[in-house]
């Protein structure tokens, strides 16, 4: 094995080790987060039907809600108006 192999090899598991720790914090956030998809969340900018659970591989504990925006009543706007909505999740250990 010379120099560039073991570059190459080193490489191939640095990948690897990375689709692992992604999947591993993925799945911890599907476990821990409050919200599912379908629910509604509000925070101070207003209220969303979401559509999609984002995680924040630097911050596993920090979700980011993807979904359509509300109206005050609870209805969805005319407008197909999209937003995202961060969560800090406070797991206990």
């Amino acid at each position: 094995m010379n120099f560039e192999q073991l570059k190459d090899n080193l490489n191939k598991l640095d990948i690897k080790h990375n689709k692992i720790r992604n999947t591993v914090i993925e799945n911890y956030a599907k476990i821990n987060s409050r919200y599912k998809v379908g629910d509604k969340f509000t925070d101070h900018h207003g209220s969303i039907t979401i559509e999609q659970i984002r995680y924040y591989f630097g911050y596993p504990d920090n979700f980011g809600y993807f979904g359509r925006a509300l109206n005050k009543n609870g209805s969805e706007k005319k407008i197909r108006s999209y937003r995202t909505a961060i969560l800090r999740n406070e797991v206990k250990p």
